[in-house]
């Protein structure tokens, strides 16, 4: 097993995604790997098909993964249903990050649907499957289940190890596997 294992990622909305990394930063967390897809694949949000307008950062502050999310359209979406709501703020939590193949998605997704959680949003990103499920009356946050083939679960170890290893250099790095991963 790798020196990561099964890690937890806790999201985050902000106005300014460079800001809120140097502010991440300044607290020890990075780098961070930005992955500029300005307009993400169709995605279905409280029953309606659009497209996300995002720029996002995936990062490390010890074993806990850290994502920064910020919309780049005033369009209704996911993200700015808490932006404009509350500010920045803690977006969603997604527990339990692993490989997950698409068996093990469905089924997660069928329990979490038992437990009476809505579906607030999904997800086809060519690689993967992505299910936002609406936890916000309970805990105040979105909860994220994705779909993760070892490819996509290797570059958060590998983003991991460069946490282990950076000397603080270079906090700001691009993330071309995932842009091209779900560009295909």
């Amino acid at each position: 097993m790798d020196a990561l294992g099964n890690y937890t990622q806790l999201a985050w909305v902000v106005h300014d995604l460079d800001d809120a990394i140097a502010r991440w930063v300044a607290l020890g967390a990075g780098p961070f790997f930005k992955t500029d897809v300005s307009l993400l694949p169709e995605r279905d949000y409280r029953g309606t098909r659009g497209r996300e307008r995002t720029v996002a950062a995936h990062g490390f502050l010890g074993r806990q993964q850290l994502e920064l999310i910020q919309p780049t359209s005033d369009e209704p979406s996911l993200f700015r249903e808490i932006l404009d709501h509350k500010g920045e703020s803690l977006h969603h939590i997604q527990p339990n990050c692993g490989v997950l193949d698409a068996a093990g998605f469905d089924l997660q997704v069928q329990r979490y649907r038992a437990r009476g959680l809505e579906i607030a949003q999904t997800m086809d990103l060519s690689v993967m499957r992505v299910v936002f499920f609406d936890a916000v009356e309970q805990t105040g946050l979105f909860l994220e289940l994705a779909e993760r083939p070892p490819s996509i679960y290797q570059n958060a170890v590998d983003m991991y190890q460069a946490h282990l290893n950076w000397d603080g250099r270079n906090p700001v790095r691009h993330n071309d596997f995932v842009d091209l991963a779900i560009r295909r």
